[in-house]
């Protein structure tokens, strides 16, 4: 924005125009970023607080450190959901609010890691014509990075160990 001032008195005319005087404005940097997994679907939410003259706010992502990308740019209503996440990635994020001139700064950062879900629905059943224990679990949904369970117990005669389920159904596997 460029601005000249001119002056003048009752009764007579106006003067020659000041030296001209710029500035231009910038927008701030969007505010409180947060972030939120959800790991049962997974997916981050993410929401920050909204930039006066923003038009259009653009989300960049890195994952696992490969380096930020837009992940979005739009009209996007100080919230944007980031679907696609998988179990055991470490995702960093930051918003930026962009007008019809330029960017803003970037918010903050937040880091967030999506953990696997826990199996559910451990049973331990002894099996007399083996003699041995069976168990059975669900398996939590696979969403990427989950590639074996650890089995561990105690007392005598206990077992520990690292069972694959690579071609495993899902469902109730046993061992």
């Amino acid at each position: 924005y460029c601005y000249v001032v001119e002056a003048t008195a009752v009764g007579s005319a106006w003067s020659v125009d000041s030296a001209q005087s710029c500035a231009t404005l910038t927008m701030l940097a969007p505010a409180n970023l947060a972030a939120t997994v959800n790991s049962s679907i997974p997916h981050v939410a993410l929401t920050w607080n909204a930039v006066l003259g923003a038009t259009s706010y653009k989300v960049y992502r890195n994952v696992n450190g490969a380096g930020f990308v837009l992940l979005y740019g739009g009209n996007v209503p100080l919230t944007y959901t980031d679907a696609a996440v998988f179990n055991g990635d470490t995702n960093e994020y930051y918003v930026v609010a962009t007008d019809a001139a330029a960017d803003s700064a970037a918010s903050n950062h937040v880091t967030i890691t999506i953990s696997p879900l826990a199996p559910s629905d451990l049973v331990a059943t002894k099996n007399d014509g083996t003699g041995q224990i069976d168990l059975t679990w669900s398996a939590p949904p696979y969403y990427g990075a989950v590639v074996g369970m650890l089995v561990s117990g105690a007392g005598s005669g206990s077992v520990n160990g690292l069972y694959t389920y690579a071609g495993m159904h899902f469902g109730k596997p046993s061992y």
